[in-house]
Parts: C-alpha cells; structure tokens; sequence
C-alpha cells in the first residue's frame, strides 16, 4: 500500500537555540526614611530570582552603618559583629524572599546626618548583586530648665522663682511653653 509522506526541508537559519539555562538576582531595599537619635529603624529586603534556573548557596550579607545597631532579624539571618548574614540556600526561578532587619540609630548620632546602608547578595557562580537604602537623622532640640528663687523666702511672703530654658541641641525649639 502507498504512503504519502511529505518532507519539508529545514535550513539552519531557521534553527533557534534554546537560551542557556541561568540564575539571575536582583535585590531591593528600602528603610525607614527618618529616624531621630535613639530611635528604632526597620530595613526591608527582598532578594529575587528573575533567572530561568534555581540559584544556589545564596547568601546576602548586610553591615550596619556606623551609629544603628542591629537588634533583631528574620529567621534564617544572624547578627555578628553588628553584621546580618543569612545563609539562604536556594532560590527556584521565579521566586523571592524577604528580610527584616531591626535596629536602633545611637542617641549619640548627630543631627542632619544621612546613614548610608548597603545589603549584598551572592549565589553560587554568580556576580553579587547590592541594594542601598539611606536614612535621615534629623536635628532637634534638647532643652533643659534650672528653676532658682529669687531672693530669699519668707514664710507667709510671696516668693519670686527665676526659670532657665537653655537648647543645646541641633535646632531650634519652637513655642516652648514652661508652667509651674
């Protein structure tokens, strides 16, 4: 019995190569936009996996800057030396992870400083990728009050008290009000 068959040629023009199969990372970070010496301050991580393959041995690493503090972090990360570590293992493509580091700005931190706070993240065979995040540690005031009498007191006389508002901090303080 006759077949038919039907042969289409094939150039090599019209062959397309699948491309490699590849991790690739991208990382975000954002923090809290301004924080007062003294106060607490949040930062937020997300690591992705835009490649087409899971990424391997991932790690991302985050040092503090000079004046915060490192008080708490999302499980698997570790604080060490006011640095956060966490040992990711793999990202399926696709696929994201987030990070909260919590911490605290030094009350000795001066006014209108910008901290300047940078994460990485590496996987295996893979350039590190990095995010940056800054915050604003505003001036304020700090104020101070010495009450004195005037004068000597006498019992049943009415006395005279002197009040001393001084500001020894880094802006001015507005409408102040001292009550007794």
């Amino acid at each position: 019995a006759p077949t038919n068959s039907v042969e289409t040629p094939v150039r090599a023009a019209d062959l397309v190569p699948d491309p490699p199969s590849a991790p690739e990372l991208a990382i975000d970070k954002i923090a809290t936009e301004t924080v007062p010496a003294g106060e607490a301050i949040g930062y937020d991580i997300v690591v992705r996996n835009l490649g087409t393959a899971d990424a391997t041995a991932l790690t991302l690493t985050d040092t503090m800057p000079a004046g915060v503090a490192a008080t708490a972090v999302t499980a698997p990360c570790t604080i060490a030396a006011n640095q956060v570590t966490c040992s990711l293992g793999t990202l399926a493509a696709g696929d994201s992870v987030a990070i909260h580091i919590d911490g605290t700005v030094a009350p000795s931190t001066p006014g209108d400083t910008t901290l300047t706070n940078t994460a990485s993240v590496t996987a295996s065979g893979l350039s590190p990728a990095t995010a940056t995040a800054t915050t604003r540690v505003p001036a304020t005031p700090e104020l101070s009050l010495v009450k004195s009498v005037v004068g000597a007191l006498v019992a049943g006389q009415v006395g005279t008290y002197r009040f001393i508002v001084t500001n020894d901090g880094q802006a001015p303080a507005t409408d102040v009000v001292v009550s007794d």
